[in-house]
């Protein structure tokens, strides 16, 4: 899965608060609704082409999608937000599907450039565990019966440790970078998310407040705690966080679970991936179809096709994440579903929350942010 290199995280903050983008927007940084299309499932329309972040996982069931439906499904790749951003609103190239992190689809959406898809032709959402059906997720713009885009993997947002350095043992708690009077043994050797919403949501929630608050005490309690922290910090990082744990660089960062997976050795007993107690962030990723797409009912059949249980299934096999697919487990390497970081107990998973994405507490958490790290 994708490397830490992969996570401009401040840049698409930047991005949900309306830069560079905001010539396509209309009033409030919102476009007008994305015209619906209608597809039957199992619909093909032409060949595919999808593009993909470059360091994302491969899908390993193209050949086989090929030869049900009869069609070339084409494979790009992209290097960064912005470039994907500037391929589809100057309609580059006849792209019918991305890959891409929720976020970066939530600004997509709100521009105007992605297609409002066809429930009826995507018969496979009833496969999704009821949380990620993208029928109850909030979309920047009105879809009517539709969705925007339809989740494929799933991870959290925690704390990477050098488990050589515990004292005396791992702890999952968000007090391995808040707690000053037990995070002082690592002082200098402490990274966090070099992103306002992540940085603020690991604060809020070692608070006692919720990730998405829109108020702006709590807001700015997490942000002075952030400065309190400083102190011990050796960076804020989102882009070489696990790399810099592994090489003894850092000995607690904060990041993504896939962007760790990758670096840390399956096999490891130096280090370690934990989900504070207190909760945690919840990232997805997700498939969409842009505006331009010349094939909108193969798009259509093919997110349908990834949505298939034993096509899932081998999706989070291939990258060691888990699925938001309820209908896959069966199917899922057990080292997998048994293992919590990857697919958590049930108490843990009740504490698990994903951002919301809206451009008024994109501000709000920017502006507290900045406040405190711009000195």
């Amino acid at each position: 899965m994708p490397p830490a290199a992969r996570r401009p995280l401040l840049r698409v903050a930047a991005l949900l608060l309306g830069l560079g983008m905001a010539a396509a927007c209309g009033a409030e940084g919102v476009s007008s609704d994305p015209e619906p299309v209608v597809c039957a499932a199992g619909q093909i329309d032409g060949d595919l082409l999808v593009v993909n972040h470059a360091s994302s996982p491969v899908f390993t069931a193209v050949e086989q999608f090929e030869r049900r439906y009869g069609v070339v499904v084409e494979e790009q790749s992209y290097d960064s937000d912005e470039e994907l951003l500037s391929r589809i609103s100057a309609e580059a190239d006849p792209v019918d599907l991305i890959l891409m992190e929720e976020s970066l689809a939530y600004v997509m959406g709100r521009d105007g450039l992605l297609l409002t898809l066809d429930s009826l032709a995507v018969p496979g959402r009833s496969n999704l565990i009821p949380r990620f059906d993208p029928a109850r997720w909030r979309y920047p713009v009105e879809v009517g019966d539709g969705f925007l885009w339809v989740p494929y993997l799933w991870g959290t947002v925690g704390v990477g440790v050098n488990v050589n350095l515990a004292t005396p043992e791992i702890e999952p708690t968000w007090e391995l970078i808040f707690d000053l009077d037990r995070a002082w043994v690592y002082a200098g050797r402490i990274s966090l998310m070099e992103d306002p919403r992540q940085a603020l949501a690991a604060a809020l929630l070692y608070l006692g407040h919720s990730p998405n608050t829109a108020s702006p005490q709590q807001v700015a309690e997490a942000a002075d705690l952030v400065a309190a922290t400083r102190a011990l910090l050796t960076r804020f990082d989102s882009t070489d966080y696990a790399r810099r744990l592994v090489d003894g660089s850092v000995d607690v960062a904060h990041g993504r679970s896939d962007v760790f997976f990758e670096v840390i050795p399956e096999d490891s007993t130096d280090f370690d991936y934990v989900i504070p107690r207190e909760g945690a962030v919840i990232w997805v990723d997700v498939m969409a179809a842009p505006i331009t797409a010349r094939s909108p009912c193969t798009a259509h059949s093919f997110i349908d096709f990834i949505l298939e249980p034993r096509i899932s299934a081998g999706m989070s096999n291939a990258s060691r994440l888990a699925s938001p697919n309820r209908e896959a487990l069966d199917y899922i390497n057990p080292l997998l579903t048994r293992n919590p970081v990857i697919y958590p107990p049930p108490e843990t998973m009740n504490a698990l929350v994903r951002l919301e994405l809206d451009g008024e507490l994109e501000r709000l958490y920017s502006d507290e942010f900045l406040r405190v790290t711009s000195f």
